[in-house]
């Protein structure tokens, strides 16, 4: 808020202030929606990158000589850190699923005990 009221050289009534915060509020929701999906559409680049490096080290006959060998292993290697990568950002996301359904939860919890509680002091 301070930095705000530099901004604009005068100091914020209660009104503005109010509308000031719910709009960092409304601000800070979109800045994390947008960066989650920014941030999986790079995994989900990484993945698909990987992928097909992986498939261009394949060889494409299993008879390419001697470099086959080196061929397949190159591929497994890259496969493998590509399941890596997709199983680290799916747990990651599960991790942040559950923490969030779990803050809405004590949300609603804390809601329903607070009218519950002005319901009996005013019934």
């Amino acid at each position: 808020m301070a930095e705000v009221e530099q901004w604009l050289s005068s100091p914020l009534s209660a009104v503005e202030r109010a509308r000031y915060v719910q709009q960092q509020g409304v601000d800070l929701k979109r800045w994390r929606r947008r960066s989650r999906f920014a941030a999986y559409c790079y995994t989900l680049g990484l993945v698909t990158l990987g992928t097909g490096i992986a498939l261009v080290l394949a060889p494409q006959r299993p008879s390419d000589g001697t470099l086959a060998g080196w061929r397949w292993a190159a591929f497994w290697v890259v496969l493998f850190a590509v399941a890596v990568e997709a199983f680290w950002t799916l747990l990651k996301w599960g991790d942040s699923t559950s923490r969030a359904w779990e803050q809405r939860r004590r949300i609603r919890r804390a809601q329903i005990r607070q009218a519950t509680g002005r319901g009996g002091a005013n019934g």
